[in-house]
């Protein structure tokens, strides 16, 4: 393709040179292609002012109407969203059946020139999809990743060269000309690519798809085009609000990171001896340093990173006739101040503290006159320690529980299917993260996407690991010695009543019990939730909610001691669903090959996820059941074309967690310890059919 000159006829059809239409109304091209694309962008712009004052003609409020409010009632619209919005509801939303652009096109084609044409039947065959960045030219364009089709395409847009960043998602229409693709809508705020999981997660619930590829056709279903641009909103809101809030900055005791001075007055002939005196507190140690001796307080490993071999709680030195303490929280500065008042005596007294959030060390930071980039670089050996520091961090984090993670290690997650969209994510974020250092400071991710096994371009799709990652060792469970409860779980306020019985071993911590409820009830394991029993409350632990303690470690023996003790399971704090768990018996211990937990009987589905509560699940029953009511096409949709409240089979249930072994069918004979004991479970034989 040769490049355009400038007194060369426009290829927008204007009879026009180049330099005097379209070249004029675009940035300055850099490629043969890019020219293209902003040929096409300025034939574009023209046409849908035009398309746009007949469509208010023609359709009058009734434009508005088909879309736009139905998304301001969500979340108000802000009017850089209109980017987005307007070829959208142009080319994308029917209005009495089809998108205005269609009826412009079959009423003034005619008219158009061929270019004109074109343009807008290209338009008219774009979709609006979840792309995420795979790379970025400057002054050219963008290569993006379809997160539903997994189609790739390489569009031409100079000013979207300039602020993306590579890994983040954006929500766009790509419109596809002969021989270049552009972007005919972007909605402006791009999201994380962490936070981009919920709006993916939801909308591939809504499609009733997991990780495959989506068709193009079906995602250009209008219900389905307005779903993404809800799920979008909505997570663009909560990125939002939560870049509002203060993040909790902590030290590696986990405590409020505070920087604190405490001031103590000492006499200049006392200062030897209190200098003496410090040491003798536990840790305290005496280092040279240019400004003189200071005495460093310490002590042995380090509770957030196993590899330390200390952890620096604080230091004092003299400044004239002051003992200046240093610490960087308000918990060790008191634990501190206590160890030399009580070691040093009368030779001290304290006089004041001073002490300095992370916020306004924050702001302190971003006050210094000179940017990051232009300040001299540490020295050599400097940063040799810094590089070295790096290489012990990322070598424990491959094997360390975080709480990004559900408390489950990066290696368990590269492992899990579940588990493994969320640390991609995460490992995005850090080479985001990184590529923003200087050299000295930056790791290179590649080495910890080779160590987990993963593709950062394979997974994202939702594809299998490039290589397949490490197994990771588990501990084969010894047979259950313990006693086997058997207990009722019912969903609290929904009629007819939604329940299940089953047996499982009274030794199952709860962190196991939630996993087991999730598969018992039907629910995803896609929200936060917790336990209540005896006024105390238990789940993962979190900052933000410091009342609830470990789950981890709490067995269900420990709260259930007698036939007829409860404890409330609350899944989805938004839904706050709440489960009354009940005991109904205690059976003596199996010695033999029964397999646990195993359900026994129960009635009704569980709730469609996110569907509101009590109260949305009760509506949601309405419009299901009522073919003429205006949301029942849409809702048919979203719960993914059928939903059956009074399914329920127990050996469905059963099988994911027996996966391997033959289960007893319904109403045939079975061999068990006594009448109410499990039945006896046979180990399918190698080649055998799975009972399905």
């Amino acid at each position: 393709m040769s490049t355009i000159g400038r007194n060369s006829l426009c290829p927008c059809g204007s009879g026009k040179k180049y330099k005097h239409c379209c070249l004029g109304q675009a940035e300055p091209a850099q490629s043969p292609k890019g020219q293209l694309a902003h040929v096409r962008h300025g034939t574009e712009r023209p046409l849908a002012e035009t398309m746009l004052s007949w469509a208010q003609r023609t359709y009058g409020q009734s434009l508005v109407d088909s879309g736009i409010r139905d998304l301001a009632a969500d979340e108000p619209l802000v009017e850089d969203e209109f980017a987005l919005l307007m070829p959208w509801l142009l080319y994308q939303l029917p209005v009495q059946d089809q998108p205005p652009a269609a009826a412009f096109l079959a009423e003034r084609g005619a008219r158009l020139t061929e270019f004109e044409r074109i343009t807008l039947e290209c338009n008219l065959a774009g979709r609006m999809s979840l792309w995420e960045v795979r790379r970025v030219e400057p002054g050219e364009g963008l290569e993006l990743f379809d997160l539903l089709t997994h189609e790739t395409r390489f569009v031409h847009d100079v000013l979207g060269s300039q602020g993306a960043q590579r890994w983040m998602v954006i929500l766009a229409i790509v419109v596809d000309y002969p021989g270049v693709s552009v972007l005919g809508g972007l909605h402006p705020r791009p999201l994380q690519p962490v936070e981009s999981t919920v709006p993916l997660t939801a909308i591939r619930r809504l499609l009733g798809v997991r990780k495959r590829a989506v068709s193009a056709d079906r995602l250009r279903a209008p219900a389905i085009q307005l779903a993404i641009l809800h799920h979008w909103r909505l997570a663009v809101s909560r990125q939002n609000q939560r870049s509002m809030v203060p993040r909790v900055v902590t030290n590696t005791d986990g405590d409020a990171l505070v920087l604190c001075t405490d001031h103590f007055d000492v006499a200049a002939p006392d200062q030897p001896q209190v200098l003496k005196l410090l040491t003798t507190i536990e840790g305290g140690h005496v280092e040279s340093s240019d400004d003189g001796d200071l005495v460093v307080f310490s002590r042995a490993g380090n509770k957030a990173h196993k590899d330390w071999d200390n952890t620096v709680l604080g230091r004092a030195w003299f400044k004239g006739g002051r003992l200046l303490v240093e610490t960087n929280s308000v918990k060790r500065a008191d634990t501190l101040r206590k160890g030399i008042e009580r070691a040093a005596g009368a030779h001290v007294k304290y006089r004041l503290r001073d002490q300095r959030g992370a916020e306004a060390m924050m702001r302190e930071a971003q006050a210094l006159p000179e940017p990051r980039a232009m300040r001299p670089e540490p020295p050599p050996e400097i940063q040799a320690a810094m590089r070295e520091m790096l290489e012990r961090h990322y070598a424990s984090w491959v094997d360390t529980a975080l709480p990004a993670l559900g408390g489950h290690t990066p290696h368990e997650a590269a492992a899990s299917a579940k588990l493994r969209p969320r640390l991609v994510a995460l490992l995005k974020e850090f080479d985001h993260l990184e590529k923003g250092k200087p050299e000295y400071e930056r790791y290179d991710m590649s080495r910890l996407w080779a160590a987990l096994g993963l593709d950062p371009a394979g997974v994202a799709a939702g594809t299998t690991p490039s290589r397949a990652p490490a197994p990771v060792k588990r501990t084969s469970r010894p047979r259950a010695t313990t006693a086997i409860f058997e207990l009722t779980v019912a969903l609290r306020h929904v009629e007819p009543r939604i329940w299940r019985r089953l047996r499982i071993p009274g030794n199952t911590t709860l962190l196991a019990f939630h996993k087991v409820l999730q598969k018992v009830m039907g629910w995803t394991d896609s929200h936060m939730h917790l336990f209540r029993a005896g006024g105390i409350e238990y789940g993962e632990l979190d900052p933000e909610l410091p009342e609830i303690r470990t789950e981890k470690n709490v067995h269900l023996g420990s709260l259930l001691l007698r036939p007829g003790d409860r404890l409330v399971y609350e899944y989805d704090f938004g839904d706050s669903w709440e489960h009354d768990i009940e005991l109904v018996r205690t059976l003596p211990p199996d010695p033999g090959p029964g397999k646990y937990p195993f359900v026994v009987e129960g009635a009704r589905a569980c709730p469609p996820e996110d569907c509101g509560g009590v109260s949305g699940y009760e509506g949601l029953l309405r419009v299901l059941g009522d073919p003429r009511d205006p949301e029942h096409e849409h809702t048919v949709l979203w719960v993914g074309g059928s939903f059956d409240p009074e399914a329920f089979d127990a050996q469905t249930i059963n099988r994911k967690f027996h996966r391997d072994w033959l289960l007893p069918d319904a109403g045939s004979p079975v061999s068990a310890r006594s009448e109410t004991a499990l039945p006896r479970l046979a180990p399918l034989a190698p080649g055998a059919p799975r009972r399905r």
